[in-house]
């Protein structure tokens, strides 16, 4: 099974490794299932983890956060996005997320 993360879960993931969002990534790790981003996605999760309010809440060193930033870029599958039309008019942050969907 082929399965995109929004960031935000990702994040969450981080921040609360008991949570649901937790539990995805664990299973990931687990190799339950393949996690689908973009460069896109990847360039957005990597900007999101230096934000001061997420940065305060993941207890996990900058080498570990680095460690984590690679190993999605060389697990995860990476697709194109370039040319892909997506729209998520209630969200415009949330487009990459169907683009890479699609």
């Amino acid at each position: 099974m082929r399965v995109v993360l929004d960031t935000n879960v990702l994040l969450s993931g981080l921040m609360l490794p008991a949570s649901v969002p937790g539990q995805i990534i664990q299973h990931w790790l687990a190799n339950d299932f393949k996690l689908v981003l973009s460069a896109a996605m990847l360039d957005e999760f990597a900007v999101a983890l230096h934000y001061p309010k997420v940065r305060s809440r993941i207890h996990r060193s900058e080498a570990e956060l680095n460690a984590f930033l690679t190993m999605l870029r060389l697990l995860a599958e990476e697709v194109e996005i370039t040319g892909i039309q997506a729209n998520v008019p209630a969200d415009a942050n949330d487009t990459i997320v169907l683009a890479t969907l699609i």
